[in-house]
């Protein structure tokens, strides 16, 4: 197994775990599938090569298609991530999506899909990523495919006719994505909060509701850490869960 172009250069398959017999792995960006392929035969492990490009996919199923263990499919790795109910032991990528995807949106997405040790899923893994924007489905048909970001259901916001965003002194989505969050915990990043919506946010809090508020500068945008915030946020209230079941930990909305 080669983690660089030069061979005998980094380490073998043993960075993946003391034995793979069995286990579930996936690389993203597996090109003609020689790793994948190595971790299949020689370590038995059930492996699934994902990559974005069509011809290296089916050049590795020219080479491996016989093996019962190994699964070629040609996509982006992040949609794969988010559309497959499989759980995985291990996810690695050495030419490919590590280099390629956004840091901030692939290692959420590869994080997700692990079990806890007993092999388990429990409830306060899951997550559930919204859009409340005026730009309605659009933000998904015409932004997500520039990010990367398989499609995202929406809140769908009316065209109030307002001539300024806090026309109650609060920014004008806030009765819609309450009406959808209900009492599930919550990250709202928007630009456009007033002092009303960050009390709302608390109120939220105390009552049950864990809400947090990310507000980027309108004039610098989304940045690294604004993501960061929200996911250290996020991690810190599935700590507190862990020791008993309980409702999703969050409904991100962007």
């Amino acid at each position: 197994m080669e983690w660089t172009t030069r061979p005998g250069i980094g380490p073998g398959a043993e960075i993946l775990g003391p034995d793979l017999l069995r286990k579930r792995v996936v690389e993203l960006g597996c090109g003609p599938g020689h790793n994948a392929a190595h971790l299949a035969i020689r370590h038995g492990a059930h492996v699934t090569g994902a990559d974005l490009v069509g011809l290296q996919v089916r050049r590795a199923r020219s080479h491996y298609g016989r093996l019962n263990n190994l699964t070629f499919v040609a996509c982006h790795a992040l949609h794969y991530l988010h559309a497959t109910d499989e759980q995985f032991e291990a996810i690695y990528s050495v030419f490919g999506a590590v280099g390629l995807v956004i840091p901030e949106l692939l290692l959420p997405a590869i994080a997700h899909p692990f079990p806890d040790a007993d092999g388990s899923t429990p409830h306060t893994h899951a997550r559930h990523e919204v859009v409340p924007t005026s730009r309605r489905q659009d933000a998904t048909t015409l932004i997500g495919p520039l990010l990367g970001i398989p499609p995202l259901p929406h809140v769908d916001l009316p065209h109030p006719g307002i001539t300024t965003s806090h026309p109650n002194g609060y920014l004008w989505k806030r009765d819609h994505v309450d009406g959808r969050l209900g009492d599930a915990p919550a990250v709202w990043i928007d630009d456009d909060f007033t002092d009303p919506d960050h009390s709302w946010a608390a109120g939220r809090t105390a009552s049950g509701a864990p809400t947090l508020l990310v507000q980027p500068n309108p004039r610098v945008g989304l940045r690294a850490e604004h993501l960061a915030e929200a996911r250290v946020w996020a991690g810190r209230l599935r700590d507190t869960r862990t020791a008993a079941p309980a409702a999703p930990i969050g409904t991100e909305a962007a």
